[in-house]
């Protein structure tokens, strides 16, 4: 069965003249930002109040969503780095 293309001469559809104008992405960049941010703050309240540890992300190779603090060992790492890399 052959495959018709629509030419690009054409006029587009009725339907996607109707279409109202994307956001600029300014908008779009800081509500993204401003969403991120508070559910940043919610998961931390979220995590601390009950308990727990760590909140992970569902998604496949997802981001860690809270920690606990106490938890952070970025500190001993980087001074096991250093002396690893001075010998």
């Amino acid at each position: 069965m052959p495959i018709s293309l629509v030419g690009l001469d054409q006029d587009p559809p009725p339907h996607s003249r109707k279409c109202k104008p994307a956001s600029p992405p300014n908008q779009e960049l800081k509500a993204s930002s401003d969403y991120i941010t508070i559910t940043d703050q919610y998961l931390q309240k979220i995590g601390a109040g009950l308990g727990y540890d760590y909140i992970l992300s569902y998604r496949v190779g997802g981001h860690m969503l809270y920690a606990n603090p106490s938890l952070d060992i970025t500190q001993e790492v980087i001074k096991y780095l250093n002396q690893e890399y001075k010998k």
